[in-house]
């Protein structure tokens, strides 16, 4: 068995050796370390390169790209340079917990059928302590594994990326598809949906740090609504092509049955119609999206379309966010 890391990285000095300490710390240390940074502009690679060559670690390799491509080019092309049966993707500026590598492994070993894990996150603070109400300790969650099955709206999933890791078959067939200006963790959880094979472990991996420039998802929720319709679309063309390489992937249509591959097929078509309503604003389009319904996350996904099409999401995401803190103080 043979693990390999994979970082993406951009002016992340103030966090990386932190972060690099802690996977070179782990209990069971990765095979290969791969690391790409996309033309930073402050000390990142001198730090980088400094660290590996004071560790010793033949094993870690540095790729400096000779231009900026973004972080979601940067982690996919990445990927593609790793060699391991497991391949975890790492953040620049979170820590792992020693054991991370030796537990999702172990897990990924006895239970064969998993394509994609992802492990618990615990949100700390800029300088890597756990947040109030944060539970670090992995005996409180010795681990229980929970599988995402397989529906329509398994084109929605998002699971944190700094958390995951993947077999090698997973990522060959990403590699195939070639898609490099969509999300690689939601690449991931998709398609190991598909394949299955998608879990979550209800154990403590990693300590997330949240600061000023944070890139990641799990802030996305307090701006929601924050986007630009023009990204929205780009967003859903882009998926749109995703999933029509895939559907070009030898390899993966001879995984898949006949409900999974009418499911992309629909899934595809369901897209293009969010794209001719998003463009051309016509609320019998819209209403003629409610056939799609099951192909949405949820009606917040739906009303988010109607939205983003007429330019009040700022405002549809002020008033979700104080409908989230009046039902919190209810709670209380």
């Amino acid at each position: 068995m043979k693990v390999s890391v994979v970082m993406a990285t951009y002016n992340g000095e103030g966090y990386i050796y932190e972060q690099m300490l802690s996977i070179c710390h782990q209990t069971m240390p990765p095979d290969e370390m791969v690391i790409f940074d996309d033309c930073s502009k402050d000390q990142t690679v001198a730090v980088i390169r400094d660290f590996i060559e004071s560790h010793g670690l033949g094993n870690w390799k540095l790729t400096v790209n000779q231009e900026n491509k973004g972080w979601m080019r940067n982690f996919t092309e990445a990927l593609k340079e790793a060699q391991g049966d497991y391949i975890f993707f790492s953040d620049q500026d979170d820590i792992w917990l020693e054991d991370k590598i030796e537990v999702m492994t172990s897990f990924m070993e006895g239970n064969p059928e998993i394509a994609c894990l992802t492990g618990k996150v615990i949100m700390a603070d800029s300088n890597g302590t756990a947040l109030a109400g944060e539970d670090a300790s992995a005996e409180a969650t010795p681990g229980k594994l929970t599988r995402h099955r397989f529906s329509a709206s398994f084109n929605t999933a998002v699971m944190p990326g700094c958390s995951m890791c993947v077999t090698k078959q997973l990522a060959e067939i990403l590699a195939q598809a070639n898609v490099t200006n969509c999300p690689y963790d939601e690449q991931c959880c998709r398609l190991g949906i598909l394949l299955d094979g998608t879990y979550t472990l209800d154990r403590p991996v990693i300590l997330h740090r949240l600061h000023a420039h944070n890139t990641s998802g799990f802030t996305q929720d307090v701006n929601f609504g924050s986007s630009s319709l023009q990204k929205r679309m780009e967003s859903i063309a882009n998926n749109i092509v995703w999933l029509e390489r895939l559907s070009r992937v030898p390899g993966l249509q001879r995984l898949l049955d006949e409900r999974k591959k009418s499911c992309v097929r629909d899934t595809i078509s369901f897209q293009k119609k969010r794209l001719e309503f998003l463009s051309g604003r016509n609320i019998l389009l819209f209403l003629r999206l409610l056939k799609y319904k099951k192909y949405y996350s949820g009606i917040s996904m739906y009303l988010g379309d109607f939205s983003y099409a007429f330019h009040i999401n700022r405002l549809a995401g002020r008033i979700r966010k104080r409908m989230k803190l009046s039902r919190k103080a209810k709670r209380k």
